[in-house]
């Protein structure tokens, strides 16, 4: 698909800006599968290579998916990291399969409250996986076991006795997701074309570095 020079600016900025929400988006779906960031950044630099070299549709998303993760995580726990080649493999190959067979249109039939309530699930198991992460601690093994320990760690997260690792971490989490909340509410249009996800993190991220944060980087 050609691109006129006229276009050539904005998708310039699109990709940029996408690149730069892509980014942490592998690396926060890595640390939530188990696997390291740098596996979580090679993975979906090959995704976006391959697809973007292969597909002959402009609007195809192959960038990382929060859901995938929850998936990536049980087969971990179950079959170790040395399968995971051949299961995405596998699961590739399935795809294509059905989209040579000309069957996806099957998919249809299944009811949109079935979708939503998968998608929800898995969106709440990632949610409370994230935010024993966020307060600088370890992931229990089951998502209900994280689901029961949230009010235990927001209780030690939250109410400072004594001013550590967990209490800071709370409170970069606190100002990120205030951030990422309040800035599209800014007045002034040339500060609202980022996304308010990546200026979060950013400011997070740096008052880390330069203050020093004794939290995990």
């Amino acid at each position: 698909m050609a691109i006129s020079k006229k276009q050539l600016p904005l998708e310039l900025t699109a990709g940029i800006l996408l690149f730069f929400v892509a980014l942490p988006l592998n690396i926060g779906v890595a640390i939530a599968s188990g696997v390291s960031p740098e596996q979580g950044i090679i993975s979906g630099l090959i995704g976006a290579v391959v697809a973007g070299s292969l597909s002959g549709c402009g609007l195809l998303v192959s960038g990382p998916d929060a859901g995938i993760g929850v998936l990536l995580l049980e087969m971990l726990t179950k079959h170790g990291i040395a399968s995971i080649g051949a299961l995405v493999t596998i699961a590739g190959l399935i795809q294509l399969a059905i989209g040579l067979s000309k069957t996806s249109h099957w998919f249809r039939m299944v009811s949109p409250a079935v979708v939503n309530g998968m998608l929800a699930g898995m969106g709440l198991l990632i949610i409370c996986t994230q935010f024993h992460i966020m307060l600088d601690d370890s992931p229990k093994d089951t998502g209900l076991a994280n689901l029961i320990a949230i009010p235990y760690a927001i209780k030690n997260g939250l109410l400072v006795s004594e001013m550590n690792a967990h209490h800071i971490a709370a409170l970069l989490g606190a100002v990120t997701i205030t951030i990422a909340c309040l800035w599209k509410r800014i007045p002034h249009k040339a500060f609202r074309f980022a996304p308010p996800a990546l200026i979060a993190i950013l400011v997070a991220s740096l008052a880390t570095v330069f203050l020093n944060l004794p939290v995990q980087k």
